[in-house]
């Protein structure tokens, strides 16, 4: 009862929520081809319902196509209703050309935008900005275009500009550079200011040459020798037994030798390893040069065993360098010698090679002459010698003096005598001398003397030297006081015969003062002295063009001591004041004050009256007078050959009227046909010449190599090499140009290098000393070479220049002699000769030392240098000390010369060595001083193995031989014994080591320092770099490996390539090329009708870049054309045709032309088809139907 009642309420309910759900709307509209945009109202609505309505506007800068369409849609169910209105872009005008420029327009409507351009000539004033067509018309506004400025041009290096340089130049405006003497200028001579307000081109550059290339084993088979200037070539071939690597011919550039000069690399010379004791075996020890892949094979040298006997005797050469060897030697051992009877042997140690000395006990001494043995392949060579007791004879007598006790017939060793003087006289060296080991007393004996007085020296003072009284031997050395000059020797000795030298003068003085910095000069009446003696006063005054900064100032200086007091005066440059601009010109000036420059410039247009004056500031200001700038005029312009004015010349001409030039028929007209009238009144450019081509060079004693025989028309080119003794002055390779030959024809000029007759002891004089070259003709004068003498005073100086050869020298010198320099005070001179050059040796007598350092003394051109040394007595200080050990007796102060010493060792020590030590010449103790001796310690050797030998300890005598482990390499001796002084010689070291290091796939090679080495121990560092014709793929690669242990370490470098960039084609032809990297070929190839000049040359991307230079193609030309049988040419046959030219053929009456009629000079150089046949007409009817082929064959049967 209730369902009946409510469901179908529900239903109705649900029914209309559908309807309402379903109702239609539209999204927001959007017309964007038509260019337009909602109204503002609709804009921010997403969603419109169904009849809704919305209004369009046209997009900013736009406007509508039809102004009366429809701007409205309505949504309609879900979709909307078509829009009438579009709209189109505004325009906005062309805009008009601005002063000196333009605009550079995308176009004229909204959004287009316009570039200002100015002319030519005219640069823009500010940044550029571009102006843009927006909704009210053009943005911006006009620019500025301001006249093109160029600042100052650039400066060169060896070279400057032709004329002074102005602050500033105009568009267009030139600057000419050249060369300082000697050198060429390569590049453009002349710059203009361009329009970006730089000058272009770029600079030339100022080129003196290559320099002489320096290639061991080579020798030049081609070219001209040193100096070689641009163009110039050599060509190498390589000494017997080197291979060239590189190119042989080379060529002097602008920017150096082109391609890199080549190498000369050989096989691998004889073998040597002489550090490891070894020697070639006898079948190669006579063969120096081997082939690579050869092996030798070496064996130890005499006296010398295998340090390993497996180790490899055999190295191999592999390219230039042998392989390692593993064999290595060491001497061979023959034992220590036993001491002899009375004496013993001092050792160099018990080594093949060594020696042992034999050295009797003191007091004894070698009966014969003294033999030393030596350690040989077999074992000690000799035998034992013997030892007798020392005598003496009767002691030396001495003046002023005798021995204090009756004199014996003969001395034991060691047995004294001693001297005294008489009343008055100092004894001067020892009194009391010993029968010596040698049968001599010892030292020399002394003499009686009776001493010097002391000096008197005003201004000096004692510096070195005693006090007084001053006996023989005695010295005294001095220095003056300040202010005082020493006038003599500072070093004087008390001889027997007084002081020597004199004693020296103290004399004080000033010299001339200069005060440079502060503008002023001295008085006249001063400025010719040069030393002012103390006291003296001297006056200043300003230089020329200069006043005092204080007029009040001191202008005198006074010599005190030997310092000038300080200068009062200082001066300043006048000032002249600016000068002002005259009538049509200026003044550009350095400065105002004195010395600076004026330089009067013309306005545009307008040219000095007469010659230019620069003005200078003077002492009493300006000098000279304003100048008159007149207006420009130019004269009649320059006639030129085979051509002339196309208009009738006037009289004169204003600044900037243009006359205009046209060539004779058959001339071609080279250069600018128009000419105007410029600021300097000349004509402007050179004028045009009318060409015909170039006549033939004529140069003696030049033969051409290269290049075309005569006519030479424009392009064509010759190179040429003089005869020999001839040398090339000027370009070998000249070109044909609009304006002749290019550069100028070379000369052949016989010439001699700067001569030389060094086995005559001569020199050049010095005017001729820097010259290399001489022509023929010339003449130079020798001299002695310093320390020499003419043999002949009459011999003639001189040598004269006759073609290439220098006329014979006449002078010839000698030495000069000093003579010989006699004996002084207890000593003498040990001479390498008495000629100039020689030396003089001091050598004191035996007991008897050198006062200070020895100076030898040498033969000069004036005579023996130096003076006479002093030579004291011998004083040994305290004897050393020992470890373990002491002296036998109470130690002194000082020892005599030939004093004796003894020492003693402490229980349990042996004592190694001599027990008794003398003061000996030089003021030590000899020999060494014993050592007290308990055996020697046991070496420490890492990754080392005793292989023969006793183990610890060890006493003297005792050995121990050594062996490394694998992998590491014995540094030192194997074999080691225990001597008195410790291990001998020292124990060796176990070293690792690594291989030289490769790494091609890198392209890398070692750098030069490290090439040559085989072997580098642990810890070594090498450094590689690219090979020739590549770069670091990462310049920021490490170059360097590390040896560690036996391996090395990774390596950061990686090399690929150098690239040579693209060739551009040449005229009248193109490159082929295989690519632009290092090694790439580039073939040249000519044009259609177009025959390369000379042989062709591929080219070659080297280390610098392409190698040779572009060849030249000229254009096909074909000989007479050939001659047929019953027939001839239609026209006249001419010498020559140039490509494609074409001939036409006609046969005889009576005969049919088979084949082509005319035929084409082609591009191999000869006429192409093959040429027709003529037969006869009835031949010909016959087999008319036939080819050609067929006909021939019946003619023929």
């Amino acid at each position: 009862m209730g369902c009946k009642v409510l469901c179908p309420s529900i239903v109705l309910l649900a029914y209309l929520m559908i309807c309402e759900h379903v109702r239609g709307e539209c999204t927001q509209p959007s017309f964007e081809a038509r260019n337009v945009i909602l109204s503002a109202n609709d804009l921010s609505t997403q969603n419109f319902s169904e009849g809704s309505s919305v209004t369009f506007d046209c997009q900013i800068g736009h406007k509508p196509v039809d102004s009366t369409a429809s701007r409205s849609v309505t949504c309609e169910g879900n979709q909307w209703t078509s829009l009438g209105l579009s709209c189109t872009r505004k325009p906005c005008g062309s805009l008009p050309d601005f002063l000196y420029g333009r605009y550079e327009m995308t176009g004229i409507l909204f959004g287009d935008t316009a570039k200002p351009v100015c002319d030519q000539g005219y640069m823009l004033a500010g940044r550029e900005t571009t102006r843009t067509c927006r909704n009210q018309g053009w943005d911006g506004r006009d620019p500025l275009c301001e006249s093109v400025k160029c600042s100052a041009p650039p400066a060169i290096e060896n070279g400057q500009l032709q004329d002074v340089p102005l602050e500033s130049y105009e568009y267009l405006d030139a600057v000419s550079y050249r060369c300082n003497g000697g050198l060429t200028l390569i590049g453009q001579s002349t710059l203009h200011c361009s329009e970006d307000g730089t000058f272009k081109p770029d600079p030339p550059k100022c080129f003196d040459g290559c320099p002489a290339p320096k290639i061991p084993n080579a020798k030049r088979v081609g070219g001209k020798s040193a100096p070689y200037k641009q163009g110039n070539f050599i060509e190498y071939k390589c000494e017997d037994g080197y291979t060239l690597k590189g190119d042989a011919y080379i060529v002097c550039r602008g920017n150096g030798w082109s391609p890199e000069p080549p190498q000369c690399i050989g096989e691998c010379t004889q073998p040597s390893f002489e550090s490891r004791n070894v020697i070639l075996s006898a079948n190669d020890l006579s063969t120096q040069i081997f082939p690579d892949g050869s092996s030798v094979t070496f064996e130890c040298v005499i006296g010398h065993m295998p340090v390993d006997s497996t180790a490899s005797r055999s190295v191999t050469c592999e390219g230039n360098q042998w392989t390692s060897l593993g064999l290595s030697c060491t001497k061979k051992s023959c034992g220590i010698l036993p001491d002899i009877l009375n004496g013993r042997y001092e050792m160099t140690g018990i080594s093949f090679g060594d020696t042992a000395k034999p050295v009797c006990d003191k007091g004894y001494v070698l009966a014969g002459r003294e033999t030393r043995r030596t350690c040989r392949n077999q074992g000690w060579d000799g035998r034992d010698p013997l030892c007798e007791l020392v005598k003496c004879s009767a002691p030396p007598v001495i003046e002023h003096g005798q021995l204090k006790d009756v004199p014996l017939e003969s001395y034991d060793y060691l047995d004294a005598v001693s001297y005294s003087c008489n009343r008055g006289f100092t004894l001067i060296g020892q009194s009391t001398l010993h029968c010596s080991e040698d049968g001599t007393f010892k030292p020399d004996p002394p003499k009686c003397f009776d001493g010097c007085p002391a000096p008197k020296i005003p201004n000096a003072k004692r510096v070195g030297g005693k006090s007084p009284p001053y006996k023989q031997g005695n010295f005294i050395e001095y220095k003056c006081e300040d202010g005082y000059t020493l006038k003599g020797d500072a070093y004087i000795v008390c001889r027997g015969n007084g002081w020597s030298p004199e004693p020296p003068q103290c004399i004080g003085e000033c010299t001339q003062p200069s005060f440079e910095s502060r503008n002023v000069i001295l008085s006249a009446n001063d400025l010719s002295t040069q030393i002012f003696p103390d006291g003296s006063s001297v006056t200043f005054e300003c230089v020329i063009g200069h006043m005092p900064v204080d007029s009040t100032a001191s202008r005198s200086v006074t010599c005190e001591g030997n310092q000038w007091t300080s200068l009062g005066l200082s001066c300043t440059r006048k000032s002249c004041g600016s000068l002002p601009n005259f009538l049509y010109g200026r003044y550009e000036m350095t400065g105002i004050s004195f010395g600076d420059t004026a330089k009067p410039v013309c306005d545009k247009g307008y040219v000095l009256a007469g010659r230019e004056t620069r003005r200078t500031c003077r002492n009493q200001g300006w000098d000279g007078r304003d100048p008159l700038c007149e207006l420009v005029k130019c004269s009649a312009p320059p006639v030129i050959e085979h051509g002339q004015l196309k208009d009738v010349p006037l009289e004169s001409y204003d600044y900037l009227d243009a006359v205009s030039y046209s060539c004779n028929r058959g001339f071609t007209l080279i250069g600018q046909s128009t000419l105007h009238c410029s600021e300097d009144g000349t004509f402007k450019p050179d004028p045009p010449k009318c060409f015909d081509g170039c006549p033939a060079p004529k140069i003696p004693n030049a033969k051409r190599v290269g290049g075309k025989s005569p006519p030479y028309k424009q392009g064509n080119f010759i190179e040429y090499k003089c005869e020999d003794g001839y040398t090339l002055k000027g370009d070998a390779y000249i070109v044909c140009r609009g304006n002749g030959w290019s550069p100028e024809p070379p000369q052949c000029i016989g010439e001699c290098t700067q001569p030389s007759f060094e086995s005559r002891n001569v020199i050049l004089s010095a005017n001729d000393l820097s010259t290399q070259i001489f022509p023929d003709g010339s003449s130079v004068t020798f001299e002695c070479v310093i320390g020499h003498m003419p043999v002949d005073s009459t011999a003639s100086r001189s040598v004269t220049c006759e073609g290439n050869q220098w006329t014979s020298l006449g002078l010839s010198c000698t030495r000069k002699s000093c003579g010989s320099l006699p004996n002084f005070l207890y000593g003498r001179y040990e001479m390498t000769g008495i000629s100039f050059g020689d030396t003089a040796k001091p050598v004191c007598d035996k007991g008897y030392v050198l006062a200070g350092r020895e100076i030898t003394r040498t033969c000069r051109n004036q005579g023996w240098d130096g003076r006479d040394p002093l030579c004291e007595l011998v004083k040994c200080s305290a004897p050393p000390v020992i470890e373990h050990g002491q002296l036998k007796d109470v130690p002194l102060e000082s020892y005599d010369y030939l004093d004796a010493v003894s020492y003693s060792c402490n229980r349990g020590f042996t004592l190694i060595g001599q027990s008794t030590l003398h003061c000996s010449e030089d003021g030590t103790f000899k020999p060494d001083p014993p050592k007290c001796f308990d055996g020697c310690p046991a070496p420490k050797i890492p990754n080392a193995k005793r292989v023969g030998g006793k183990s610890p300890p060890y006493k003297q005598g005792n050995f121990i031989e050594y062996k490394c482990e694998d992998g590491y390499t014995l540094k030192g001796d194997a074999y080691i014994v225990c001597r008195g002084n410790g291990w001998s010689p020292e124990p060796p070291q176990c070293i690792g080591e690594c291989t030289q290091p490769s790494f091609e796939s890198r392209n890398v090679i070692l750098s030069a320092n490290d090439l040559s080495t085989q072997i580098f121990p642990d810890g070594s560092s090498v450094t590689f770099e690219c090979v020739i014709g590549h770069m670091p793929v990462d310049s920021t690669a490490s170059r360097s490996v590390t040896c560690e242990g036996n391996q090395w370490t990774s390596l950061g470098l990686s090399c690929t390539k150098k690239s040579c960039g693209i060739l551009p084609d040449i005229l009248n032809g193109r490159y082929e090329m295989t690519g632009i990297s290092f090694g790439d070929t580039a073939k040249p190839v000519c044009d259609k009708g177009y025959v390369l000049a000379g042989r062709e040359t591929t080219r070659t991307c080297r280390d610098q870049g392409w190698d040779g230079r572009d060849p030249l193609c000229e254009v096909v030309k074909c000989s007479a054309p050939p001659v047929i049988e019953h027939g001839q040419l239609k026209d006249v046959p001419l010498e020559s045709y140039d490509y494609l030219d074409a001939v036409s053929y006609s046969c005889n009456a009576g005969f049919t032309l088979i084949g082509q009629s005319t035929l084409h000079c082609s591009k191999d150089g000869t006429f192409k088809p093959d040429p027709p046949k003529c037969f006869a007409a009835l031949f010909h009817n016959q087999y008319h139907c036939c080819s050609e082929t067929d006909l021939s064959s019946q003619k023929t049967g």
